[in-house]
């Protein structure tokens, strides 16, 4: 698996405030994607609603849009 798969929980890494990338694990001879964050597995075919943006990023974007476009 070589795309990159975030957290189905939402989790948050606390060092770069972006979604934690789940790693790929064996238990039980049985494929899995674990989150480190969240400590919980799911088979890798789970179906993942595509993340955007943290919202306080997505935030911080559309403020400074916002600003720039009062300055032009």
């Amino acid at each position: 698996m070589s795309e990159i798969v975030y957290c189905w929980n939402g989790c948050m890494d606390k060092d770069t405030n972006w979604w934690v990338i789940m790693k790929p694990i064996v238990h039980d001879g049985e494929d899995l994607m674990w989150c480190p964050d969240c400590n919980h597995a799911w088979e890798p075919d789970y179906e993942q609603i595509p993340h955007g943006p943290p919202h306080k990023q997505r935030m911080e974007g559309i403020a400074r849009y916002i600003e720039e476009k009062e300055q032009d």
